[in-house]
């Protein structure tokens, strides 16, 4: 798991909570292998984003599935601009391609983003 999902977003003790169903998302981070891993360098920055937009997200969630770190985590941010803009940002760090692992993003009203395996 990302280290900024296990502490600033995802506080044991306040916000995390079971994982709702994805209507109640606002943005939904995942990130997957493809049988090494995950992205580690994509998680690490996407990480520092979020720790430092942590004020205007509401609620975190996050559901581990697979066998090497892959997770899905869902933001709960109700400032609309707020959202935009860390959708934006955490977007505009997701690599195009990666042989690592991919990273998806989807926030509602937007088509999905995810990394593609080198052509």
């Amino acid at each position: 798991m990302p280290a900024l999902a296990r502490s600033t977003i995802l506080n044991t003790e306040s916000k995390a909570q079971q994982m709702p169903s994805l209507d109640h998302c606002t943005i939904i981070l995942t990130y997957g292998s493809y049988g090494s891993g995950i992205d580690h360098k994509t998680a690490k920055k996407v990480d520092t984003l979020l720790a430092q937009n942590n004020k205007v997200i509401n609620n975190a969630y996050a559901k581990g599935f697979g066998l090497e770190g892959d997770i899905s985590i869902c933001l709960v941010i109700n400032a609309p601009k707020a959202a935009e803009n860390i959708y934006h940002q955490i977007r505009n760090t997701i690599p195009e391609e990666s042989k690592v692992g991919y990273t998806s993003i989807e926030m509602k009203g937007k088509e999905k983003y995810q990394t593609q395996w080198p052509q």
